[in-house]
């Protein structure tokens, strides 16, 4: 079973007249469809795919301390996931003054950009709620880079660590020791 795929792009660089280049975003030429001159090269690219057969999606919340909540991610993100577990978040979340939010995204393969929105009413939440500290857990750059957005959008301090002991130290709860979830992370059968 190969756990990637093969795509093959075609990119096009087009010259507009008398040789000035329109630019684009991040400096790439836009398409000049007047334009005569252009040269074109073939751009492989190898995507490694998320093994679906072999791993499962899960966003769980649960609160681990007074004023501390822990969510944490597994698999693939994706919008409706986000949307189903926000009622999880919220009921774990309404009771709390100025919580402190740490996101576990350490077995995080991937997300879905209609899950941006959707992450975007969790930060909402937090922050309706008086939460002004975010701790990222994360080796996904992607992920920690939109979280880390939405966390500026709403005024968030932000922080990352490498371990979930390393937040939990940083949240405040030093002797608590970082456990599995409360809430079951089983595969469905």
């Amino acid at each position: 079973m190969n756990n990637f795929s093969i795509a093959t792009v075609v990119v096009r660089h087009f010259v507009v007249s008398g040789g000035n280049r329109c630019q684009g975003i991040a400096g790439w030429p836009k398409l000049a469809p007047n334009s005569s001159d252009f040269s074109s090269c073939t751009v492989t690219l190898v995507v490694l795919q998320h093994p679906r057969a072999q791993s499962y999606d899960g966003v769980e919340t649960e609160r681990v301390g007074a004023h501390v909540v822990l969510t944490r991610m597994r698999g693939h993100m994706t919008r409706m996931l986000a949307e189903r577990q926000f009622e999880q978040f919220r009921t774990s979340i309404v009771t709390i003054e100025k919580p402190v939010w740490i996101i576990e995204q350490l077995e995080l393969t991937g997300f879905d950009p209609g899950a941006v929105p959707a992450g975007a009413r969790w930060f909402g939440l937090f922050k309706d709620r008086g939460g002004d500290q975010v701790i990222f857990v994360s080796a996904l750059s992607a992920a920690r880079m939109v979280a880390a957005s939405l966390a500026f959008a709403v005024h968030a301090k932000i922080s990352a660590c490498e371990t979930l002991k390393e937040a939990y130290d940083r949240a405040g709860l030093r002797a608590v020791e970082p456990r599995p979830s409360i809430l079951s992370f089983k595969p469905p059968r």
